[in-house]
């Protein structure tokens, strides 16, 4: 068994305090915080994702207790993706750190997955509310009046539903390699404007770490031991995704 670290990212004031100044003094975060936006619930969500992740290490791993925690993780992600389709992006991570944790997949029943499949695809189901007030009654803005004739940004069928609830209808589709490449310098302008070089030093160094951490507890034949509610330590995979997470 290995030997978990001492602490959790959880209990620490020192994380807690170093993030809320982060998001606080965050010149983007405030941007989009103080309007009609999608961009601070999506933060809540994640976070919420992230906690809901770590209780995955604690207590037993018999019975009904394997799939429970594991129905809060997926009830929040199926609420993420149906908030914002950029919950997709966390999808790698959050595979990585179900695969480091080692956790007892072949434990869990037909039923139990019966129930994790119900709980992701319930929040999911909102997206029905589309097409139920995608009319021009309850959605005018949707149908735009431009002189005599209107311009409807949503036709109730199903490649105008696929294309909202994928943003492809608002979107200019993905630049090509070489106009992404020529993209760079302006991202690099814009990464810098959001993180300053702090946050992109930390970033920098996250990345150089990273590897090493994965290396050291997640390829070990050993499994990661899961923890009771009474231990103070955690994952060093919820670690450093945690703060990956939160910074950004």
């Amino acid at each position: 068994m290995r030997k978990p670290p001492p602490a959790s990212l959880t209990q620490s004031r020192a994380v807690a305090v170093f993030t809320a100044l982060l998001l606080a003094a965050n010149h983007t975060f405030w941007s989009q915080a103080l309007i009609a936006e999608v961009y601070t619930l999506h933060a809540l969500l994640l976070l919420a994702l992230l906690l809901a992740l770590d209780s995955l290490t604690r207590g037993d791993a018999s019975g009904s207790a394997v799939t429970r925690p594991l129905t809060g993780v997926a009830l929040i992600a199926g609420l993420s993706l149906a908030h914002h389709a950029m919950t997709l992006l966390a999808a790698p991570a959050v595979l990585l750190y179900l695969w480091a944790t080692r956790y007892p997949w072949r434990k869990i029943t037909v039923r139990g997955w019966l129930t994790l499949a119900a709980a992701f695809t319930l929040p999911l189901l909102l997206y029905a509310y589309i097409p139920l007030r995608a009319g021009p009654q309850a959605s005018p803005w949707l149908h735009q009046r431009l002189g005599e004739t209107t311009l409807s940004l949503y036709h109730n069928d199903w490649p105008s539903f696929i294309n909202f609830i994928t943003g492809r209808s608002i979107s200019v589709g993905f630049y090509g390699v070489e106009q992404a490449l020529a993209n760079i310098p302006q991202a690099a302008r814009l990464w810098h404007a959001h993180f300053g070089w702090p946050g992109l030093i930390l970033i920098a160094l996250g990345l150089y770490v990273m590897p090493a951490i994965i290396a050291r507890f997640c390829c070990s034949p050993s499994p990661l031991p899961l923890r009771s509610r009474s231990s103070t330590f955690s994952t060093p995979s919820a670690t450093s995704w945690s703060t990956t997470f939160r910074s950004t």
